[in-house]
């Protein structure tokens, strides 16, 4: 290892998004580098060579700088990893990674999921979405059942999903529909529909636009 080396890993590294191959053993090579520079720095203090420890000096601070700036590039990688992995699920990948940085990514990612389970599905979970609805009763589906409303179209519409749950459309003009009575009255506080009344009678269903004289008779 030495410094020319460590600002090709850090070229590559600051230009790849994917995390660069740098052995298993990379923080342990540093850690041989570094003291070896230390004992150099020993042997010349003791000879009062000034001059080469002021080198030895710079090439620590360069080297310092550089290590640090590789640990935090690969550490966002290995965060960002992490929140991949909670999401999709997968397998942890191992690939690339210093056995310092494998032990970082498998804690990271645990404890991501812990606190997700312990926050997240725990409060949108499929247990606390049944417990909100509403109790399927006779009663409940008779009075959706009952509210209802017959609109005439005033303009084509594209399909809505109704308070129902059921899908309705799209509209044409003129046509006459049977809605659930939110989404009826909806159209028709906005100007895009009005409202029919049906009247039963033998042998036909007639249904006169509410407010007006003309009707349209249907059989049954």
């Amino acid at each position: 290892m030495d410094v020319k080396t460590l600002r090709e890993i850090y070229r590559k590294e600051r230009m790849s998004p994917y995390l660069q191959d740098v052995g298993k053993d990379f923080y342990t090579q540093i850690e041989s580098y570094i003291k070896e520079i230390y004992s150099k720095y020993e042997e010349h203090s003791k000879k009062g060579e000034i001059s080469k420890l002021t080198v030895l000096l710079g090439e620590f601070e360069n080297i310092k700088a550089t290590i640090n700036d590789i640990y935090e590039i690969r550490e966002r990688k290995i965060v960002s990893n992490a929140l991949y992995y909670v999401k999709s699920g997968e397998e942890i990948g191992v690939e690339n990674l210093t056995s310092e940085e494998e032990a970082m990514l498998k804690k990271i990612t645990g404890i991501i999921r812990e606190q997700r389970s312990s926050v997240l599905d725990n409060i949108i979970s499929e247990k606390a979405a049944v417990e909100m609805r509403m109790p399927e009763t006779k009663e409940k589906q008779l009075t959706l059942k009952e509210k209802m409303i017959t609109i005439r179209i005033l303009k084509d519409l594209p399909p809505i999903v109704g308070v129902d749950g059921k899908v309705y459309g799209a509209f044409k003009e003129e046509d006459v529909v049977t809605l659930p009575e939110p989404n009826g009255l909806v159209f028709i506080n906005q100007g895009v529909a009005e409202q029919v009344n049906i009247v039963t009678s033998d042998p036909f269903y007639k249904i006169y636009k509410k407010k007006a004289t003309n009707l349209t008779a249907w059989k049954r």
